[in-house]
This record gives structure tokens, C-alpha cells and sequence, in this order.
């Protein structure tokens, strides 16, 4: 592992005693106790927060970045001079930290760096798979949507927040028309054809603060942030109008009507998310019933 110092004065000898200075590499008892911190939590965030805390006695630093294929992560503060280090782990480099640190380190500081590094790449590497786990666990395979699980979460967590903040919330049921018609004569293989491109056009139909999630079967379900009553309807037609504007040729040869329908419902005083989500499915069944 090579640091990648992005400034030639951190690695250029020059009069300046600092240039000069000496940075420990963690060995022995220090190793294990860096080691035992990181692996003490599998969360992305917490694993660099600790890493920054416990750099400082190798490198003195500002802030640490982490950049990921699965993200990027910052400790501290972000401004400042920059020295940087890949992260390996068995050969396969997976990202890149960075020191963040308001003058040149010493020619010292990049095997310093490449030794905390590698502390670094086993406890992140384990953070970010299990990173990964939850959010594939939270995910529905079919249509890339979040899941019933995902919503549920993410619905009580956003109605804390509409009403700390005193902002409106809406959700949007969905529900495809005729699903079980296309699966009894076409197959389950065509009505997940049907499901994904549904998912497809409802994820634009979307504002940018939507949320859209496959709640169940042929249903999903959409969480209107800062929507009223009158927001979410708007929202919920366009949806209709967007899933039914073009039919889908299945796989089959066959081109088949997508059709939806969306019932609304803002959220009153007095609600969970039960109770939410029970008056927009009632919404939606209504509308249905009007067909």
C-alpha cells in the first residue's frame, strides 16, 4: 500500500525541522488497541469517526476522508492540505483515505499513513459488506424498489419529522389493475415484466423528495414529503398518467394495457403510520370501486 501524497513539500526534505519530524507506526500493544477499536462497530461512519480519534497519536490531522465504491465518508474537518493512502485489503484495492491537515507533513508521515491504513482496510471492509447486507435485505430484488421493510422504517421516520418540524406529509397507494389477469394467462415471468416497468415509471413520476417503495404483490406505495392534500393528489395522477401512457410488449409478443390506481391520504394529527397508511389503502379502494 503507497501513500499518495498530493503535495511535494510533504515528501520533500527542506530545512524546516518539521520536515524532519518523526511519525510512529502503531505496532505491538498500540496495533491492538487501534485494531480492537475499529473492530468494535460495523458501521461505516462510527468505524471512521474512531479511526480519526485514534490517527491523531500517528499523524496530527483535521479531518479524514474515505472514499469507497460504496460511498464516501468524512471525520472532522474537510479543508485543508491533503496526504492519501489506497486502501487494500488481499491485494484488491476498494478505496482511498485521506489526511486532511493544515500544513505539510514530513517525509515520515506516508509510511506512517500506509501503516494506519492498513489497520483500517479489514474493520471498514467488514462495515461496508455489512452495509451492503442491509440495504440488499431492504431491497426488493425485482424491481431494485425498497421494500416493505424499508418503508416501514423509513414512513415512522418521516412522520417524526413532519411533525417536529410542522411540515405536511402525504402517502400514495398504488395498486396495478388486471395484475392477476396477466399472470393467470401470460405467466408469472410476464407479470414481473409488468411489475418492473410499473416500478420504472412510477420511480418518474416522482419529485425529487419522493420516496417509492414495492409494498407487497402487485402494490407499492409512495412517501410524498412537504405534500398536502392537494399535492399528493396531483402526484397520485400523474403516476396513473405515467404508468398508462405506453403499453409493454411482453416477452410473449403479446402488448398488454398498464393500468394503476392511486388513492392518497395526508397525514392528520393523531396519526402513526398504521393509520396513515390504512386511510390511503382505503383511498385507493375507492377509487377502484368508482372504475
Amino acid at each position: 500500500m503507497h501513500a499518495e501524497h498530493l503535495e511535494r513539500r510533504a515528501v520533500t526534505p527542506c530545512s524546516d525541522p518539521a520536515s524532519r519530524r518523526a511519525y510512529p507506526v502503531p505496532a505491538g500493544d498500540d496495533a491492538m488497541a487501534f485494531l480492537q477499536a475499529l473492530h468494535g462497530s460495523l458501521e461505516p461512519e462510527e468505524v471512521l469517526r474512531r479511526f480519526h480519534g485514534h490517527a491523531q497519536r500517528f499523524i496530527p490531522h483535521d479531518g479524514v476522508l474515505v472514499e469507497t465504491d460504496s460511498g464516501t465518508w468524512v471525520a472532522g474537518r474537510r479543508a485543508g492540505r491533503r496526504s492519501a493512502a489506497a486502501v487494500e485489503l488481499d491485494g484488491r484495492r476498494f478505496g482511498k483515505v485521506t489526511l486532511l491537515h493544515p500544513k505539510a507533513l514530513g517525509e515520515g508521515a506516508g509510511a506512517a499513513l500506509s501503516a494506519l491504513t492498513r489497520l483500517l482496510a479489514q474493520p471498514l471492509w467488514n462495515a461496508l459488506r455489512y452495509r451492503d447486507a442491509l440495504d440488499a435485505a431492504r431491497r426488493d430484488p425485482l424491481t431494485g424498489l425498497p421494500n416493505r421493510a424499508a418503508f416501514d422504517e423509513a414512513l415512522a421516520a418521516e412522520i417524526d419529522l413532519a411533525r417536529r418540524y410542522g411540515s405536511p406529509l402525504s402517502l400514495v397507494v398504488v395498486d396495478a389493475d388486471r395484475f392477476k389477469e396477466v399472470n393467470d394467462r401470460y405467466g408469472h415471468l410476464a407479470g414481473d415484466q409488468l411489475l418492473t416497468v410499473i416500478a420504472r415509471r412510477l420511480r418518474g413520476a416522482e419529485r425529487k423528495s419522493d420516496l417509492t417503495y414495492r409494498y407487497a404483490g402487485d402494490e407499492f406505495v409512495t412517501i410524498l414529503r412537504y405534500a398536502d392534500a392537494a399535492v399528493a393528489t396531483k402526484v397520485a395522477e400523474r403516476m396513473r398518467e405515467r404508468v398508462a401512457a405506453t403499453d409493454v410488449v411482453l416477452d410473449q409478443g403479446v402488448q398488454a394495457k398498464l393500468r394503476i390506481t392511486a388513492g392518497a391520504a395526508t397525514l392528520k394529527p393523531g396519526d402513526d403510520a398504521r393509520e396513515l397508511f390504512r386511510r390511503a389503502d382505503q383511498a385507493m379502494f375507492a377509487v377502484k370501486a368508482r372504475r
